[in-house]
């Protein structure tokens, strides 16, 4: 069984271009995995049916690995069916150039994640309905975000609701594409390191060296401990020299 949880940052609801452009990619994926032996389990959430607050910078989060926000909305929620995904469909329409106003809070309310780099063994897709323009703008802003957090972003693009391509509208072009997200989701989930930078390995040695640092501190001057430090040394990311070695050698693909 591959557990897909998408979150649709757009208010438009299951009816929605955004939405719609998820759904069409999972059931690709569906058939894709069904040729396979395996089958999908799908989630999806819009925006329109779920409460969340902006995050206020206290800071709670990256210190004490806990924010007081997750009791009073939907978030845990949503990080829970994240944290419990194989694959994770990040989706968004593009407003003004940029991500809707419900993806960058989402993110934002995540941020300690990259941390943590609690995403580290997700697959993820980055899938983005425009207009006109800032589709791959938009696409590649987001997987940046998902990448700090450690996922394996193996495809991020966009479609059109246009004349341009690729046109949600037209069932060609479509067809094609749903295929190559599907070619290369699956592709991930069986090489999990596959769609993981450079750069991503990079960071991961720089959180390394923070962490050192930080336990040395507390050893010496008995300096607190952030919690994002203690999830990362109890999760024994200092025996790994990057971020892919670490997802290479710890996750093997979904539970068959």
């Amino acid at each position: 069984m591959i557990r897909v949880f998408s979150i649709v940052s757009s208010c438009s609801g299951e009816n929605g271009i955004t939405a719609g452009f998820s759904d069409m990619t999972a059931e690709k994926l569906s058939q894709r995995a069904a040729d396979l032996g395996e089958s999908i389990e799908y989630e999806c959430i819009t925006g329109d049916t779920v409460r969340l607050s902006f995050c206020r910078s206290c800071n709670n989060c990256f210190n004490k690995g806990v924010c007081p926000l997750d009791k009073t909305d939907d978030m845990a929620k949503i990080k829970e069916k994240l944290l419990a995904a194989d694959i994770i469909f990040f989706c968004s329409p593009v407003y003004l150039a940029g991500m809707s106003g419900f993806a960058k809070c989402v993110i934002d309310r995540m941020a300690y994640f990259a941390h943590r780099f609690e995403l580290a063994g997700k697959t993820a897709a980055v899938l983005v309905s425009t207009s006109y323009s800032y589709g791959k703008e938009t696409a590649e802003e987001i997987k940046k975000a998902l990448q700090f957090m450690g996922a394996s972003v193996a495809y991020a693009g966009h479609v059109c609701r246009s004349r341009n391509n690729p046109n949600i509208y037209i069932p060609e072009q479509m067809d094609r594409l749903t295929d190559e997200i599907s070619d290369r989701l699956l592709a991930s989930l069986e090489s999990p390191g596959r769609f993981i930078e450079v750069w991503q390995d990079q960071a991961f040695i720089i959180r390394k060296k923070i962490n050192r640092r930080a336990l040395l501190m507390n050893e010496i001057a008995g300096v607190d401990i952030p919690d994002e430090v203690k999830v990362c040394t109890e999760r024994g990311y200092g025996q790994y020299k990057t971020l892919s070695e670490y997802v290479s050698k710890t996750y093997n693909g979904w539970d068959k």
